[in-house]
């Protein structure tokens, strides 16, 4: 190229010949061609809460996505994934006619709805019935949304990942999972995979890939190659997933992202790209099931390790809610069954709010102080319908009980466990009664203590209850 040719049009002539020279004795050539293939995702990951609070997300939310929507209509062969229900719920609800182009993107086939939980949350901290949940609330809204049936645990971010989730997975119907942290953050021992079975301790499997760099990463030549040289499992499958785009604080790709994902197809010393979605390419990889090696245990996470101690008081009351709702739905139950209208819609609105405090920043504490007025306020709403329902619910059945037989009931005890149980119980203090009856049996001895009446119950059914009546008969 002649920079110095006086004619603009013969250095515009030159540049295309030099163009077409790379392309033709280049890219297109089979010399500088590596092995392999590289399926290029664009993403955006969200934190729900990290530096900001959830108002801010909810905007950075319709700015990622009217971002990525943009760049469908000046590119037509782009194609986006995004993940975490709640957030298009949230899109739905504050920006309907945001939501409805995505809808029409997805049924276009270029928009990809992954992730079959609810959000992200915590891989470690949760209880079963909470994984359960997060999976059920999430699958339910993709599968009423947008007709999509999905099947892949989505958790980037995560700090480790407890060993009964592939169990819980295949029960859901989820055969996939992929999560990135561990084979690029261990401080001590390296993950040994990058694709493979994880396996429970039930021997439920799930295809997992856990790609060789970030998921929030610029697309350049240079990740590319690292990502490549860095995938162990060159041999067996030949291929791997790069995910792309700006994240954390949402934003996803670029212009010059998307348009590198094009040129990046035939590019000089990589194997070959394309652009698909992740689900496509763990479909590929379940073929091929029998020859992956197999993980059997735990994900830990050699980092993060302060998030199961910091903010204990969000880990106590996610425990303390997650009992309550137990307990509720339990004895909501009973109550239907004696007629009561149900009450589980009722309670899904406060397990919205309990998943939302899940998340992987939320939970475990990695998040600014800004963000505890919010996530208080969720848990107070989650108690608040959670103690309404159950205490309601206890009301009707008392209110309906055999009434000749009941009609001097004083106590109505009930065991939500499996099992039959006994044990103390206090209650409110009755100096005036010093013995107690149940279901009509002998009397009981009972002890007033501190300003409360305790009671040794000595046998409650399991899943059931039982009525006692007070006595002023003093026992020997």
């Amino acid at each position: 190229i002649n920079r110095r040719a006086e004619k603009r049009e013969e250095i515009y002539e030159a540049v295309r010949k030099a163009r077409h020279y790379l392309r033709d004795k280049i890219f297109a050539s089979d010399v500088y061609r590596s092995e392999g293939r590289i399926s290029v995702c664009a993403h955006s990951h969200l934190d729900i809460v990290y530096l900001w609070p959830i108002k801010e997300t909810l905007r950075k939310n319709c700015r990622t996505i009217t971002n990525m929507l943009s760049l469908m209509r000046e590119y037509p062969f782009y194609r986006f994934s995004y993940s975490q229900p709640f957030l298009y719920e949230k899109l739905k609800e504050i920006y309907p006619d945001v939501f409805e182009e995505v809808k029409q993107r997805v049924r276009d086939g270029r928009w990809e709805v992954i992730g079959a939980m609810y959000l992200e949350p915590d891989g470690n901290l949760l209880g079963p019935e909470s994984l359960v949940r997060q999976l059920l609330f999430g699958k339910r809204f993709i599968r009423q949304e947008f007709d999509i049936d999905a099947q892949t645990c989505w958790l980037p971010d995560v700090f480790g990942v407890m060993y009964t989730l592939p169990q819980i997975l295949k029960k859901a119907g989820v055969k996939y999972f992929s999560t990135a942290k561990l084979n690029i953050w261990n401080d001590t021992n390296v993950f040994p995979y990058d694709t493979f079975r994880w396996r429970g301790p039930d021997g439920s499997e799930v295809i997992a890939h856990f790609p060789p760099t970030h998921f929030a990463q610029a697309y350049e030549a240079d990740n590319l190659r690292r990502h490549w040289r860095d995938f162990r499992e060159k041999h067996i499958t030949g291929e791997n997933l790069f995910i792309y785009g700006y994240g954390d604080g949402g934003g996803g790709p670029t212009r010059e992202m998307v348009e590198g994902s094009q040129r990046s197809r035939n590019f000089p010393g990589l194997p070959e790209t394309k652009i698909e979605f992740a689900e496509e390419f763990f479909r590929r990889q379940a073929e091929m099931a029998d020859k992956l090696p197999v993980w059997d245990d735990e994900l830990y996470l050699e980092a993060h390790r302060g998030t199961y101690t910091t903010k204990a008081s969000l880990k106590r009351s996610n425990r303390k809610v997650e009992l309550l709702y137990r307990d509720a739905e339990i004895i909501s139950s009973m109550a239907w069954l004696c007629g009561a209208p149900r009450a589980q819609e009722i309670l899904n609105e406060g397990w919205k709010h309990i998943l939302l405090n899940q998340f992987h920043d939320t939970l475990p504490g990695t998040h600014k102080p800004a963000c505890v007025s919010d996530i208080e306020r969720d848990y107070q709403a989650a108690f608040a319908i959670g103690e309404d329902v159950r205490n309601k619910a206890m009301t009707f059945i008392m209110e309906h009980l055999d009434v000749e037989s009941d009609a001097a009931c004083d106590l109505l005890l009930f065991n939500t466990l499996s099992w039959e149980r006994s044990g103390l119980v206090d209650v409110a203090h009755n100096p005036q009664v010093s013995s107690i009856q149940f279901d009509g049996t002998e009397l009981h001895p009972i002890q007033h203590y501190n300003g409360r009446t305790w009671v040794n119950v000595p046998a409650l059914p399991s899943m059931g209850w039982s009525v006692a009546t007070f006595s002023e008969v003093v026992l020997d």
